[in-house]
Formats: structure tokens, sequence, C-alpha cells
């Protein structure tokens, strides 16, 4: 059972008024009995409740975060970003992931409501949880978006410029002499990954990079004559899938298929995977969510926020013909 002030105030055999006086430092309180309230309250273990102070003030110093996924191991630094961050500035953290079930993400976010959060930071949610997001922010919780893209949200985010690693990715492949090329994402995730990397490649005058949106697709584009040599994945566990099927049909990474994933997952650098990929700043992005969710609290404008990846080069690439 949690300790109360009635239980400390019976135990110093002093008024209930009094114990609250001494616990809120209030100056028509002696000092001498302060520091006895004080010390009687913390070897009984009590805790100080704010949430009054909240009510009255608006202030509840908790921010929640929302992540749609907690099996995605790409969110366990963002969430270390979060909460050094928010610590660091006196703010607790409520976490909820509802598992992509709207009706769970929209009694989630009136849990925050009813706790007086002061901002929200969502990484992914369904499409309808949007507007209901959308609304908070106008009306005076404001909303960050962490990690993920949207399609149609006007809420600022904090996000790794896909764009510009697609760029990179494309780059890294023409250097290596490759021309023909593919993009694997199997899950049809929203991104600027492929605008980045097909942009580049045409650019160069070569070939429009093949789509693949599937192992069927992906294992007949590698199985035709003029196959791709050179392969971007949307992800590191997509580029283990697209290893997985050029060892089912004979071909070897990298001396025929270089690979490039994104996000160097923490198997990415096993010897065994060996991945080039792009590496995103996972705890930046955390960091930078509370940093800019707290000037919105106090009232200032932000923008999205656009951190560039970096090419971790390994052994999944190389020159075109080994």
């Amino acid at each position: 059972m949690p300790v109360t002030i009635k239980m400390i105030a019976k135990e110093m055999r002093l008024a209930v008024g009094t114990v609250s006086q001494g616990l809120r430092n209030d100056p028509r309180i002696a000092e001498a009995t302060k520091r006895r309230v004080v010390q009687t309250a913390h070897e009984m273990g009590y805790v100080l409740s704010d949430f009054g102070r909240a009510l009255k003030s608006g202030k509840s110093n908790i921010i929640g975060y929302f992540l749609i996924d907690i099996t995605k191991s790409f969110y366990a630094d963002i969430m270390k970003g979060i909460a050094r961050e928010a610590t660091s500035n006196n703010y607790g953290v409520l976490f909820s992931a509802p598992l992509q079930e709207y009706a769970n993400e929209i009694a989630q976010i009136k849990y925050f409501e009813q706790k007086r959060v002061e901002g929200i930071i969502i990484s992914g949610c369904e499409p309808e949880t949007w507007e209901y997001l959308e609304r908070l922010n106008k009306n005076g919780i404001p909303v960050i978006v962490c990690g993920d893209y949207t399609k149609k949200s006007n809420i600022e985010e904090v996000v790794t410029d896909d764009f510009t690693g697609g760029q990179i990715a494309a780059e890294h492949f023409i250097n290596l002499g490759h021309q023909k090329m593919a993009y694997y994402n199997p899950e049809k995730k929203f991104n600027y990954r492929l605008n980045g990397f097909t942009d580049t490649v045409i650019n160069t005058k070569l070939p429009s990079p093949v789509v693949c949106d599937s192992k069927d697709g992906l294992k007949k584009s590698l199985s035709q004559a003029n196959r791709p040599t050179a392969i971007f994945a949307y992800k590191d566990l997509d580029a283990l899938e697209v290893m997985e099927i050029a060892n089912s049909i004979g071909l070897k990474v990298p001396e025929e298929l270089s690979v490039i994933g994104y996000d160097d997952d923490v198997y990415s650098a096993f010897k065994s995977i060996n991945l080039t990929t792009l590496r995103q700043q996972k705890n930046e992005i955390g960091k930078l969510s509370v940093v800019n969710l707290l000037k919105k609290i106090n009232g200032e404008k932000i923008k999205t926020t656009l951190l560039k990846p970096e090419l971790i080069i390994r052994g999944s690439t190389s020159r075109k013909g080994g």
C-alpha cells in the first residue's frame, strides 16, 4: 500500500495539514519541523504526487511516447534517446504500444490526455489516427512525429533524410560499376528512399531501377538473363531476404550480386552477414524529438528535422563482376 500523508501524520503525531505544508516547503512551518517531516517521509517511502499541482498549473512534466510496433528493433535506440533527453529536462515518459489496432490507438491517446501529458511523440499509427492527432496538435497538445514519414500529416517530423539515403545507395552502386539495379520493398512501405535512388540512377543516364515488392517478383527478376547486379533493400531484414533468395538460385553475394540494406541493425555486422547498409542516427532522432516537442510546448515554432544517414560499407557490395 502506498504511503500517504495521513500515515506520516499519524506516525509523527502531527496534523495532516502540517505534514502537507512541510512536504511543500511552506514558509509558515518551522525549519526544524520541515526537516523532520521530510526525513520521516523519506524513511517511510513516501512519494510526492504532482497530479494535483498539474491540474492547477497545466504542467505535468510528462510526455507520451506512442509506438506503433514494439517488436521492431529499429525503435530501441530511439526510445533510449527519448528517455535520456526527457530525463535531462526533468520530464517523465508514458509509453504506449497498441500494436497497429486502430481502436486501441485512440484509447491510448485518450489515456495520455487523461494523464495530462504536455505533448506526444509518435512513431507510426493507423491512417485514421492521424486525424485525431492533428486535432490535438491544433488544439493544445503538441505532437511530434518520430522516425516515420507520413503521407499527409501537417505535424512536424524528426526523421532520417530517406531521399538522401537513396541517393547515397545509388552513388555507391554506380561507383562500383553497376548499371542494372533494383529496389526491394516487400511491405510496400511509404518512403522517399526509392525516389532518391531512382532519381540518381536516371540522372546518370542508366536504366531506371526495377522495383520488386514480393519474394516471387524478386526471384523472377534475379533469374532473368539481363538481371540486376545490385539491389537496394528498404531495410536490413529485407536485404537478408535478398541474400537468401540469391543463394537459393546460385548467385553469390557480393561477387555476382551486391546488396545494400537500411538501418544498420545489430545483426548486420555479424561476420556471417557482413551487410553494407545505411546507418540511421536513431539515438539522435529520439533526442531531437524531445527537444522539438519541448520547444512546441513552450510556444516556439519548429520545422521538420532531417538527419543524414551514413553509408556503412561491409562485405555485401563489390565492383561489378567481383
